[in-house]
């Protein structure tokens, strides 16, 4: 008897041989197998050592992460107490203190710096590991079932024929058991994977339940700027809590329970404030280019469930376009240009939108922006002319967008009728406002369902 030995990365084989028996056919199959568990052990076992050294690594991260956000945490309720006072007394003048102003504008700062510099990076890290985890997880798996296979097939025929087999069984045996313990270790790094996650939700969710109180700051600093009380959700709320009345339901394109109606206050309610006349809404041209007016969706979307807010918006925004430099571009360089022509346009998937714009040029665009970008129109210098199947068309646009706006008006308080005379009256098309009316009625009493959802590239649609 002696014993063979077998240098491997992972580990020494070892095991005693028969030299005065015949080798059987199956133990070199048996040994190229064995060999081959050894070769995948080590590939797993190192992805496994290289994830525990990353968990480790962002583990110190962590560790700062918590650190840096206990004291922005304090501003943040520090910030809540105080605007939640100056509500309650209605101390609007509290905004303008330069000494809130100074303190708020630090805040932002180190908050975002958080953001951008330790808590995303942080999380992207995680996610990276995360992917290399499910690829261990995967190899690990395989690994087994290789194992498994290999133990009901190689590993069985050695103990089913051992006295005639040139490996000695017992100290195969021996050698296997400590190749299971490299198996079994596999699931160390299982556990250290699931105390690092462990802890790490812990902290995150902190973090994210601690941005949600963060995100009421500007809540707060837009309902108090609200002196007029346009931020009055209450119909819509009424129906989100079941108590409004069924039958005078306002016709959403988006429920209360969206993303969109549930931000809109953080996002939008500083255009509630009494000085702010016109909405300025700067584009890049990059953005003008990919056809991209999520934003301006959301927006309008959301502004149903505020339904005081509607009358001044009506013709208030204004869209500044800015060129590759950040600068604002003259109108010249943008009006009768294809690209901002055919993104007003885009805007026609929410026809009300029209309803919204202050430039009417802007309003023209989003009608008909496709058509002045092919050129369909016959025309001298600045004047077009629309005839025939053309004014056919645009003419059923228009009706499309003042019917809408109906619905989107309707049993939210705001009357669309001085608002959609003078958009037919603009646009001096064949069409009138009892038209319009007579068959949203209609429509009406059969009944009319709305609900936007959206493409894969995000533009919204009925």
């Amino acid at each position: 008897m002696i014993n063979k030995k077998i240098e491997h990365q992972l580990r020494t084989i070892s095991f005693d041989y028969d030299e005065t028996k015949a080798e059987m056919p199956f133990e070199k199959e048996l040994l190229d197998a064995y060999i081959k568990l050894h070769d995948d052990l080590y590939a797993v076992d190192r992805k496994g050592s290289k994830l525990i050294y990353d968990y480790k690594e962002v583990e110190e991260e962590l560790a700062i992460v918590d650190k840096t956000f206990a004291p922005l945490e304090v501003k943040i309720n520090g910030f809540l107490e105080e605007l939640l006072l100056a509500r309650e007394n209605k101390n609007v003048s509290f905004l303008m203190d330069e000494g809130f102003q100074y303190r708020l504008s630090t805040y932002d700062k180190e908050i975002n710096y958080f953001h951008d510099n330790l808590y995303k990076p942080m999380g992207d890290k995680v996610h990276e590991i995360e992917n290399d985890y499910k690829v261990f997880d995967a190899d690990s798996g395989t690994l087994n079932a290789n194992f498994e296979i290999y133990e009901e097939g190689l590993a069985a025929t050695l103990n089913e024929n051992y006295n005639d087999c040139a490996i000695d069984l017992c100290t195969y045996d021996e050698d296997e058991q400590e190749f299971r313990g490299g198996m079994d270790k596999l699931w160390e790094y299982e556990t250290f994977k699931n105390t690092f996650i462990d802890k790490y939700n812990q902290i995150a969710n902190h973090v994210n339940d601690v941005y949600a109180e963060g995100m009421k700051l500007q809540v707060l600093i837009n309902e108090l700027r609200d002196d007029e009380g346009l931020l009055d959700g209450s119909i819509s709320d009424s129906y989100q809590n079941g108590t409004g009345d069924a039958s005078k339901k306002p016709i959403y394109f988006v429920e209360s329970t969206d993303e969109t109606v549930k931000e809109f206050v953080n996002k939008y309610g500083a255009i509630a404030a009494s000085d702010v006349k016109t909405v300025v809404i700067s584009v890049d041209m990059e953005v003008i280019e990919q056809g991209n007016n999520v934003m301006i969706c959301e927006l309008l979307a959301g502004l149903q469930h505020y339904p005081k807010l509607i009358e001044k918006l009506i013709f208030a925004i204004q869209i500044d376009i800015l060129d590759h430099d950040g600068l604002v571009l003259p109108e010249d360089q943008w009006k009768g240009y294809p690209p901002p022509m055919n993104w007003y346009h885009k805007l026609s998937s929410m026809p009300f939108a029209l309803f919204f714009f202050e430039d009417h040029d802007a309003r023209a665009y989003i009608l008909m922006g496709d058509l002045f970008a092919d050129k369909r129109f016959e025309g001298d210098g600045e004047r077009v002319t629309i005839q025939g199947e053309l004014l056919l068309e645009v003419t059923n646009r228009l009706f499309n967008t003042c019917y809408f706006f109906m619905i989107f008006c309707h049993n939210t308080g705001f009357e669309p009728r001085a608002y959609i005379e003078a958009i037919l009256a603009d646009f001096d098309f064949p069409l009138t406002y009892e038209q319009v009316k007579e068959k949203f009625e209609e429509d009406l009493a059969i009944g009319i369902h709305m609900r936007m959802v959206r493409t894969k590239d995000g533009e919204p649609l009925e």
